[in-house]
């Protein structure tokens, strides 16, 4: 199994992608050894129309914190992100198949 401090940056924004909750750039991205968690700051943008109907960008700042049982950020998601997060660990080999054949 991995070690959580291997986790790239590209990594992440597979992650983020995959999300589908605006368009999120990477804006600091560091690992904290004594807490065994990542930071990352972001920035997400959406699209959206302002009240006189006219296209406007929002840009929201927001820091999520990942460990190798969950994530965290400062705005509510649905809980079925809770489960991708683990796929993701398992697929990049941050935890162990408990259901594979060796």
């Amino acid at each position: 199994m991995r070690d959580l401090s291997t986790l790239t940056k590209e990594e992440i924004e597979e992650f983020f992608n995959v999300l589908n909750v605006g368009q999120i750039a990477i804006k600091k991205f560091r690992y904290i050894k004594s807490r065994k968690t990542f930071e990352v700051s972001t920035i997400t943008e959406w699209t959206g129309t302002d009240d006189d109907g006219k296209e406007e960008v929002i840009k929201q700042e927001d820091l999520w914190e990942f460990t190798l049982d969950s994530f965290d950020t400062e705005y509510p998601l649905e809980p079925g992100y809770d489960w991708l997060y683990r796929e993701f660990l398992l697929a990049k080999g941050f935890r162990k198949n408990r259901f594979k054949c060796v």
